[in-house]
């Protein structure tokens, strides 16, 4: 397959994130397939390269040596003329094996809803690049099993155990809820239905609202718990958000004991998971919270957020920006102070930046506005409430725009002992706020050049520590 090329005029445009990653052109979703092979990270995500809305998925992919510089690559997958994947290369998983590397996804014939045909298909590299792909003869693998009512059969994760390979697929059961259906085998190839992981029940998991089918599953296992992401559907054709359930792995069935969101914000779904020895990490895909006439005109849509390291602390699932992000930085901006007297400004902060703010206080509180022109007209505002243990994100004047998403987002706001510290990536059209275990994501769009400025303001006396810095470019220009 060839090198993707970016349409004219889309590395210039002011909304395409800088150290996001985008595709060279047209529409990105899932990020999928993650996989560490001979020094280099490779990922890959839904693509369509021929339009800025959903069609027909591809395998887009890049690679990177150290998480945050990435190169493009040609095309992983592409959907075959009457084969079992004619109508799309769905979302799946990558590993590493002798002989290479392989990748698991999901084949589709038929139109969206219920009806379309789905099954697991293989495909294998040995190339020492991993640009060459072929499909295996024998796809599908894995056709869903036969006497269930399900609500679909999508999105393989699949590892290695000691009994052989282990696949997990995303699925839902009529009139129960979502569900992990799981198999095993020794090759890749011929797989042994072991009956479901888990199973939601009314919808719901541990008490979580978990919807009617689980997109994009997938499961690691620690020392002292295993934990599985899920993205949460609706059975039909709405996304919602993804869920981290968390509980005890036998080898064959989970037993879930705590779930909950794994990032608060509107722009945050099917995340992706590698076990880097050890160092779990997850990539999200921030769709867009816009009309589709501004990425018909830029000639691309959606990004796939940094990398994050999911721990679980407390019993609880944990997200947390990836430490090497710190290489990305280049200016620090002179807005430090310990106290803030009334606010600390700065009106061409610049439009991707890096914002690490500690309020010391346990009852202070702060208002962060970033992306923000002199005038005030647009601006987005981050509210971080210690004492009413709140966290909002307010982009009704973040663009002037008419097809944005001009909405007040609140989420609780977990208050730790001590200092709270809070972490904002701010990247042209993408805010993610770090601040407690659950960050929230979500798009902005402003559209006047001089909308670049950054302030904090707080009470009087706010005891506060606050360093910025501007960010460079996580991929080149397509």
């Amino acid at each position: 397959m060839s090198e993707p090329r970016a349409a004219a005029g889309t590395g210039e445009d002011h909304h395409r994130p800088r150290f996001h990653l985008t595709a060279p052109v047209g529409w990105i979703n899932d990020p999928v397939g993650a996989l560490r092979r001979d020094g280099r990270y490779h990922l890959f995500y839904q693509h369509n390269p021929h339009g800025t809305q959903w069609a027909r998925p591809h395998w887009g992919h890049v690679d990177s040596r150290d998480l945050v510089h990435w190169r493009h690559l040609p095309e992983a997958l592409a959907p075959s003329v009457d084969g079992a994947d004619a109508d799309g290369c769905f979302s799946g998983s990558g590993v590493v094996t002798e002989e290479g590397a392989a990748l698991l996804y999901t084949g589709v014939r038929g139109p969206v809803g219920p009806g379309q045909w789905q099954a697991t298909c293989l495909a294998t590299s040995r190339d020492p690049g991993l640009r060459e792909w072929r499909k295996a003869v024998e796809n599908p693998v894995t056709p869903p099993p036969p006497g269930l009512a399900l609500t679909g059969f999508r999105d393989p994760f699949v590892w290695r155990a000691g009994d052989g390979w282990h696949q997990l697929v995303g699925s839902g059961l009529v009139g129960r809820g979502g569900a992990l259906l799981h198999f095993r085998s020794p090759d890749l190839r011929r797989w042994e239905d072991l009956g479901p992981a888990l199973v939601g029940e009314d919808e719901h998991v541990v008490g979580e609202w978990a919807g009617m089918m689980w997109e994009c599953p997938s499961l690691l296992q620690g020392s002292d718990a295993a934990i599985a992401l899920v993205s949460v559907h609706d059975g039909d054709t709405t996304t919602h958000h993804a869920i981290g359930i968390v509980g005890a792995f036998d080898g064959t069935t989970l037993r879930p004991e705590r779930a909950r969101r794994l990032d608060l914000g509107p722009d945050w779904y099917a995340p992706c998971v590698l076990d880097d020895d050890g160092r779990w990490l997850v990539w999200g895909w921030s769709q867009e919270a816009r009309g589709p006439a501004g990425p018909a005109r830029a000639g691309w849509s959606g990004t796939l957020t940094p990398a994050r390291v999911l721990t679980v602390a407390d019993g609880w699932p944990r997200l947390d920006p990836l430490p090497e992000l710190g290489r990305l930085r280049q200016r620090r901006l002179c807005l430090d102070g310990a106290t803030v007297d009334g606010s600390l400004r700065h009106e061409n902060a610049g439009a991707s930046l890096d914002v690490e703010l500690t309020l010391v206080g346990e009852q202070e509180a702060a208002v962060l506005r970033v992306l923000a022109s002199p005038d005030g007209e647009e601006a987005t505002t981050v509210t971080i409430d210690r004492a009413a243990g709140r966290l909002e994100l307010d982009r009704r004047r973040s663009s002037r725009a008419e097809d944005v998403s001009a909405d007040v987002v609140t989420a609780p706001l977990v208050v730790p002992a001590g200092p709270l510290a809070v972490r904002v990536l701010v990247d042209r059209s993408i805010i993610e706020v770090f601040a407690g275990p659950q960050p929230l994501t979500a798009r902005v769009y402003p559209v006047r050049p001089d909308s670049c400025g950054l302030e904090l303001a707080a009470p009087t006396a706010t005891m506060a520590s606050l360093v910025v810095h501007t960010m460079g470019a996580g991929t080149s220009p397509p």
